[in-house]
């Protein structure tokens, strides 16, 4: 069943083969926010903070419908803290439409990738790690500091973050 919001894109089908998974989705016109992003900062000019607080709203109403949705679901896993800037596409009418709702947080650390990190609540990155809302209001905020500030908020290598990592899940 989608996720029914207008600001999470429509999952319409998951094909599973050969230990690969594909999700076929609907089609939004639009440039992924990590796009914008680039753009904004190659051109040093930051987003407008009304259409930041607006990206930020509609990706936090898709976070809390992608919640309610898989709440519903028996024995799903309840997705939080996968929001990254290239899960949101801001379509070409304005709206950002969140891409992978769920997916990437109902994986858990599979999900967990070098560019998915700057994102990543520290609890989220512990040896035991909380997923829950919070999780989702600091993805949001890191997003927002990145919009508003025109540069990311955490500044640092891979291999620097990956040793990071690695240290907090010793603690």
């Amino acid at each position: 069943n989608p996720v029914s919001c207008a600001a999470a894109l429509a999952v319409l089908d998951v094909i599973e083969e050969e230990n690969e998974l594909a999700i076929v989705s609907e089609h939004v016109d639009g440039e992924s926010l990590a796009a914008l992003l680039r753009q904004a900062t190659s051109s040093k000019s930051p987003m407008l903070p009304g259409a930041a607080v607006a990206i930020a709203r509609d990706a936090t109403d898709a976070l809390i419908a992608t919640r309610r949705h898989f709440a519903e679901q028996p024995g799903a896993p309840v997705p939080h803290g996968g929001l990254v800037s290239d899960g949101l596409i801001v379509a070409a009418f304005g709206d950002a439409v969140l891409t992978d709702p769920g997916v990437l947080a109902s994986l858990g650390d599979a999900a967990l990738s070098t560019s998915a990190l700057p994102y990543r609540a520290p609890e989220q990155l512990a040896a035991s790690p909380i997923r829950d809302e919070r999780s989702d209001v600091f993805s949001v905020g890191v997003l927002l500091w990145e919009m508003l500030a025109n540069r990311p908020l955490f500044r640092s290598s891979a291999s620097a973050t990956a040793e990071a990592t690695a240290e907090l899940r010793q603690k």
